[in-house]
């Protein structure tokens, strides 16, 4: 857990040192508040079946595949690095 405040020193010190995998549920805009995070997952929703597909796709079971229906990048450049 770290506060929503874009851009911070509250950012974990494991984000640039251990591999971190950061999944939004409900949110299809929380990479705003967390672009220093390499791989980011956005499943759009809670519902359990979202949450399992979710599950296969990081167990390798089943691969990610979709296109983005919105803007989860905000229009800011920080996000696409």
């Amino acid at each position: 857990y770290w506060p929503a405040s874009k851009g911070t020193p509250d950012i974990p010190w494991y984000v640039h040192e251990i591999p971190t995998v950061f999944v939004s549920v409900a949110c299809p805009y929380h990479l705003a508040d967390v672009p220093q995070v390499k791989t980011f997952v956005n499943a759009y929703d809670h519902q359990p079946h979202t949450v399992e597909a979710v599950l296969d796709k990081l167990e390798g079971k089943s691969e990610f595949q979709g296109t983005a229906s919105t803007d989860v990048f905000c229009g800011l450049a920080d996000t696409h690095m």
